[in-house]
């Protein structure tokens, strides 16, 4: 799922093109990239525009839009300044399996290796009320 927003000069989000079809309210504007043209919707110049194109790790592209020239047609868009390095775009499992790297997920991932049951009293497990009841030692 990706989609672009309109925003407002603090990068806030105001109106969203998706690429699929995501609300079927027909009381609700609704814009999908297929059938929308950016300049129905972008008419001012230093216009921001937010592209987000993975969900999941929350990747985007900031965009804006810093001139506008009238009369002469442009084949595309053109970068004109960049801040950064783009990220790597996958996980090579092979590369990384290679090289020996590995999550070291061992107990010290979890916290702290002198876990002490004493550190837990039952007053800490008490959530208020009858709601959970009571924490019985004889019944457990």
């Amino acid at each position: 799922m990706t989609s672009f927003f309109i925003c407002d000069d603090d990068w806030e989000k105001d109106k969203e093109v998706t690429l699929e079809e995501m609300d079927d309210n027909p009381e609700m504007d609704s814009w999908v990239m297929k059938d929308t043209v950016v300049s129905e919707l972008v008419e001012d110049e230093k216009q921001k525009l937010l592209y987000v194109f993975d969900y999941m790790t929350e990747r985007c592209f900031f965009i804006e839009l810093s001139e506008i020239i009238t009369g002469k047609e442009i084949k595309g868009a053109k970068c004109t300044k960049k801040s950064g390095e783009a990220p790597k775009q996958t996980v090579d499992f092979e590369e990384m399996a290679s090289t020996g790297n590995s999550l070291d997920l061992d107990e010290s991932f979890y916290g702290d290796q002198d876990f002490d049951m004493e550190d837990f009293d039952q007053e800490g497990f008490d959530m208020g009320g009858d709601a959970g009841g009571s924490f019985d030692d004889d019944k457990y």
